[in-house]
C-alpha cells in the first residue's frame, strides 16, 4: 500500500513573506511561472549544499523535531511559540482526544535570506521531463504548463506528517503563530478510536475565528442554521426553533447517512452540533469535562442515552430543552474561555543537526513529496525519488545504521517502487526494533504477498510459513498511531493460518476491533478470523457493535451473510462454518 500524501496550506499564522500573495492565489516564489500558462505547484526542494549555505539547526519540542536553516533565535522561538500554541488550543480539545504518535512529526524551517534553493535549471528541466513525458505517454505535443515551489506546505503519510516552511526573518513575529482550524480538524480526523462527526464538526465550529490568548480565549460569533433564522431569533428570543431530537444528533451516521440528504436538515444538525459543543465549552469546567469523556466514548461504541445521562447527569429531553434556552442568548454575546495556567514551555536547546540527523529528517520530507507528485505529477517523480535517495544515503553510505533511517530508506524504496530494495532496509529496521509501525507493516505484506503467490484462495498456511509476517504484525500492532491496515493484514493472516491463534493475536484482535469500531471493513476481517477459529459469539458481537457503520451495499452483504451462517451454526464458539476465503 503506497503512501498518501496530501498538501494543506495556512498551517499556522506565520509571518512569512509572501503570505498575503499565497492568499490571493499568487506565489512569493522568485522562480514563479510565467502568467501565460498554467502553474502547477510542487513541494519545496532543497538542492543547493554549498560551504556558503548556513549551517543546519536541529531541535525537539515537544512531538515536534526541527531541521533549520534559520538563525538559532528564530528557530528557537518558532519551537516555543508553536508548544505555546498548541497548548492554547488544548482548551478547546485535550491531549487525550488527540492522536498519539511514537514518531515525532517535522517541521522544515528554511531562511528566505538563504533563498529559494532550487535553480531555473532545474524548472527548465522538469519541463523538459514534462514534455518528454506528454509525447511518450499520450502521443501529444507537451502541454503549456509551468511549475513553481510551494513557499509553505504540508505533506502527510498514514503515520507522521511534515511541514516545510521559508521565513523571512526580518519580519517574523513568533507571538503570531497560532494553530489553525484547519491543523486542528486534521489531528482530531486521526485519532484513533475514530471521533464521531458531529464532535468534530461542533469543535470546528467553535474553534474557527475565535480568538486565542494566553490569558482568554474568546469564541466567534454564531449562526443558526442560516442569517435569516439567526436575525429572527435575535429579535424574537421566543420565538419557535426547530431542534432535532438528540438521538439524530449523536447517531452513528450523523452527518453522513442518507437521511440526511435534505440540506436543510443537514444545515440544521451542523448548526446544532455547533451549539452543543459551544454550551458545553462555555458552562465551566465541569461541563466541559463531561463533554471530553462523552466523546471519547462515543468513539467506542454507538451513542445512548445512558452513556449521556452518566456524563452530563441529566437526559436528551433535558438536553433539547437546555440548547433552546442557551440558544437566542448566545446569538448576542462572544463567549470567553478561561484557558487556565498554562505550563511553561522549556526552552528549546537548539544545536548544529548532525549528518544523521540532516540525511534523516530531509529524507523524510523528499519521501513525502515522491508520494505528492506521483500522484498528481508523476512526469517529475524521478527527481523526487533521486533527490530522497541523494539525501539518505549521504547518512547511510558513510555507515549511518539509525533504525530510524533505515525505516525511511526502506518506505522510501516503497514509494518509489522498487520492493526488493525496500525489504533489506525494512529488515535492517525491523531487526534493530524500530518505533515506526508502518516499517512492520509493510514488511509483513510483503512477506505474505510472497506467500500467497501462485498459492489457490483456499490454501492454509503453517505457523513456520505465517511466523515473520505474524511476528512483524505482533510488534507494530502494539506501536502508535494504530494503523487499520495492520489489524486488516492481522485478520487476514488468521484467518489463513491452519492452527489457531495464540493468546496474544486473539489480545491484538480485541485491540484492532476495540481501536476500528468505526470502521466496518476492519470489523468484518477480524469477525471473519474469530470464525474462522471458533469465536463465533465473539465475531457476532464484533459484527452486531460495527453494523451501524457500514455504508457500502457490498460489504452490507458480506457482513449479512456472515452473520447468517454464524446464526446457524452449533452454539456457543464450538466451531463455524467459515472458511479461508471467507464464508461458506
Amino acid at each position: 500500500m503506497n503512501a498518501s500524501c496530501s498538501s494543506l496550506f495556512s498551517l499556522a499564522a506565520l509571518a512569512l513573506a509572501g503570505t498575503a500573495a499565497l492568499a490571493r492565489g499568487q506565489s512569493p516564489n522568485p522562480l514563479a511561472a510565467a502568467a501565460d500558462a498554467p502553474a502547477v505547484e510542487l513541494p519545496p526542494m532543497v538542492v543547493a549544499e554549498s560551504a556558503a549555505a548556513p549551517p543546519w539547526l536541529y531541535v525537539k519540542v515537544g512531538n515536534m523535531e526541527y531541521l533549520s536553516r534559520c538563525s538559532a533565535a528564530t528557530t528557537r522561538s518558532y519551537a516555543e511559540e508553536w508548544e505555546r500554541a498548541l497548548q492554547i488550543m488544548g482548551a478547546f480539545v485535550p491531549d487525550s482526544l488527540l492522536p498519539r504518535n511514537e514518531i515525532p512529526a517535522l517541521t522544515i524551517l528554511v531562511s528566505q535570506s538563504f533563498g529559494q534553493s532550487t535553480s531555473p535549471e532545474l524548472l527548465r528541466e522538469l519541463k523538459q521531463q514534462a514534455a518528454l513525458h506528454d509525447r511518450a505517454r499520450f502521443g501529444q505535443e507537451p502541454r503549456a504548463i509551468s511549475y513553481r515551489f510551494a513557499p509553505n506546505m504540508r505533506l502527510e503519510d498514514r503515520d507522521t506528517y511534515a511541514t516545510f516552511a521559508y521565513v523571512d526573518e526580518s519580519r517574523f513575529d513568533a507571538s503570531r503563530l497560532t494553530a489553525t482550524p484547519a491543523y486542528l480538524r486534521f489531528l482530531l480526523e486521526r485519532r484513533v478510536p475514530a471521533l464521531p462527526a458531529w464532535f468534530i464538526e461542533g469543535i470546528d465550529q467553535a474553534y474557527r475565528n475565535a480568538t486565542l490568548s494566553l490569558d482568554e480565549i474568546t469564541l466567534p460569533d454564531f449562526s443558526w442554521v442560516d442569517d435569516a433564522q439567526t436575525r429572527w431569533l435575535a429579535r424574537s428570543p421566543d420565538a419557535p426553533r426547530a431542534l432535532l431530537p438528540a438521538s439524530e444528533l449523536f447517531a452513528p451516521d450523523a452527518l453522513r447517512g442518507p437521511i440526511n440528504g435534505n440540506p436543510q436538515r443537514v444545515e440544521t444538525m451542523k448548526a446544532q452540533v455547533a451549539l452543543f459543543v459551544r454550551w458545553a465549552l462555555e458552562g465551566g469546567v465541569s461541563t466541559r469535562d463531561a463533554l471530553w469523556q462523552f466523546a471519547a466514548r462515543a468513539a467506542e461504541q454507538p451513542v445512548t442515552e445512558l452513556m449521556f445521562e452518566s456524563c452530563f447527569g441529566f437526559d436528551f429531553a433535558e438536553l433539547r430543552d437546555r440548547l433552546s434556552d442557551y440558544l437566542p442568548g448566545t446569538l448576542q454575546k462572544f463567549p470567553r474561555l478561561d484557558p487556565g495556567k498554562l505550563p511553561r514551555v522549556p526552552r528549546a536547546a537548539v544545536r548544529p543537526a548532525t549528518v544523521s540527523e540532516i540525511a534523516r529528517l530531509r529524507g523524510e520530507w523528499e519521501r513525502l513529496a515522491i508520494g505528492f507528485v506521483k500522484n498528481g505529477q508523476p512526469e517529475v517523480q524521478e527527481h523526487y525519488v533521486a533527490q530522497a535517495r541523494r539525501t539518505l544515503h549521504r547518512a547511510y553510505d558513510t555507515g549511518d545504521r539509525d533504525p530510524r533511517l533505515l525505516a525511511r530508506l526502506g518506505l522510501c524504496e516503497l514509494t518509489a517502487g522498487d520492493a526488493a530494495a525496500a525489504r533489506s532496509f525494512l529488515e535492517s529496521a525491523t531487526a534493530a526494533r524500530v518505533g515506526r509501525a508502518r516499517a512492520y507493516y509493510e514488511l509483513a505484506r510483503l512477506h505474505l504477498a510472497d506467500l500467497r503467490r501462485d498459492q489457490p484462495a483456499t490454501k492454509l498456511f503453517s505457523p513456520a510459513e505465517l511466523s515473520p509476517s505474524l511476528d512483524l504484525l505482533r510488534v507494530g500492532a502494539r506501536q502508535k498511531p494504530l494503523l487499520p491496515e495492520m489489524f486488516l493484514l492481522l485478520g487476514d493472516a488468521l484467518v489463513r493460518s491452519s492452527v489457531a491463534p495464540t493468546a496474544e493475536d486473539f489480545v491484538l484482535l480485541d485491540v484492532g476491533a476495540a481501536a476500528f469500531a468505526r470502521r466496518p471493513d476492519v470489523s468484518f476481517q477480524l469477525a471473519l478470523a474469530l470464525a474462522r477459529h471458533g469465536k463465533r459469539d465473539s465475531a457476532a458481537a464484533l459484527l452486531a457493535a460495527s453494523s451501524d457503520y457500514v455504508n457500502d451495499d457490498n460489504l452490507r452483504a458480506r457482513f449479512a451473510q456472515l452473520r447468517q451462517t454464524l446464526a446457524s451454526s452449533e452454539p456457543h464458539d464450538s466451531g463455524a462454518s467459515v472458511s479461508a476465503t471467507g464464508v461458506r
